[in-house]
């Protein structure tokens, strides 16, 4: 009997310590691709790498597609470019220390927040204004806006509107654990 109280006991403790290593985010993402319409569901899975795995699906002519994108620690804390790879049915992509995929690293938000201002592929982008949880932003020469989820553990961009390249997003949250 005593063998089995510990053996549960460990059993406890290492899926304790597998939950605080892990922690997921259920987001629902609308894109409006060149006049087309397109809805993702995505799980941002937080690893204790410090890395997050944004993993994908959507239905395409009655089949689920699906795929992911690993962003290293190093991409989380400071990268300056997004990605813009298209989803390919099956593909699994770690993008680069310098690209994250519907995130903003916590270095641009805090830079945004503290001096007005942040450069993202090329792009400076104005703070217009911080509420209800979101960062605002404007692409001072193009005009695009962004909001962001103003929290440096999960900086997820929200919107993106007016985006020269025509892609343009919302996103809503379905689930998340607390940070």
């Amino acid at each position: 009997m005593k063998r089995y109280f510990i053996f549960i006991v460990i059993a406890f403790v290492s899926v304790l310590s597998l939950s605080a290593e892990c922690r997921r985010d259920s987001v629902k993402l609308t894109y409006k691709l060149h006049g087309q319409t397109r809805r993702f569901t995505a799980v941002f899975t937080h690893g204790a790498d410090s890395g997050i795995r944004m993993d994908w699906a959507i239905e395409r002519n009655l089949k689920m597609w699906r795929g992911s994108y690993t962003m290293t620690a190093a991409a989380l804390a400071s990268a300056r470019s997004m990605s813009y790879l298209m989803p390919e049915d099956g593909r699994h992509v770690t993008l680069p220390d310098g690209e994250t995929f519907a995130l903003l690293s916590r270095a641009a938000l805090e830079a945004l927040k503290t001096d007005g201002t942040a450069e993202w592929a090329g792009t400076v982008y104005r703070l217009k204004e911080a509420k209800d949880g979101l960062v605002y932003a404007v692409d001072t020469i193009e005009g695009a806006e962004i909001s962001v989820l103003d929290n440096a553990d999960f900086p997820l961009v929200m919107s993106m509107a007016g985006n020269p390249l025509e892609i343009n997003w919302t996103a809503e949250i379905l689930q998340n654990g607390a940070f």
